[in-house]
């Protein structure tokens, strides 16, 4: 009798043996596509994370760019104003080098500080007007183009 029982138990562990076999099978399978969709929901999620650093790094380098182009545009102005200044001072020696009966005699004050005097003919004012023109347009206008 215990070879039947013994064929019983056998065939038992046998179904056992297969069924959890089975099983493994299901489970792996599963632990698989599990894993397969996790690592596409990773990389979506990395390339959602790396898009989002790209625009803030394009929105970072314009607001650089914007204020490098401020402070330039600063300094352009702060060189014209100390240009406008220094022809001033230029133009303010060139008066106080002039006596005092001269002084009423000045039709105008050029760029570069010189003096051009109303008894001076229309042709050495035009002159002088011309060939300082094309310079201090030259050197206040420049830096804008």
């Amino acid at each position: 009798m215990m070879k039947g029982i013994d064929k019983i138990t056998a065939k038992i562990i046998e179904d056992a043996n297969e069924s959890a076999a089975e099983k493994i099978r299901a489970a792996e399978a599963e632990a698989s596509e599990i894993a397969a969709r996790c690592a596409a929901l990773a990389q979506e999620e990395a390339a959602k994370i790396l898009d989002a650093g790209r625009a803030e790094a394009e929105r970072v380098k314009a607001r650089l760019a914007a204020a490098a182009q401020t402070e330039s545009k600063k300094a352009v102005l702060a060189e014209k104003q100390s240009l406008i200044r220094e022809t001033f001072a230029l133009a303010e020696a060139e008066l106080n080098k002039l006596p005092d009966s001269d002084r009423l005699n000045v039709a105008r004050v050029m760029p570069d500080g010189s003096v051009i005097r109303k008894r001076d003919t229309g042709a050495a004012l035009a002159q002088r007007q011309a060939e300082l023109t094309p310079r201090i347009a030259a050197i206040l206008f420049a830096e804008e183009s």
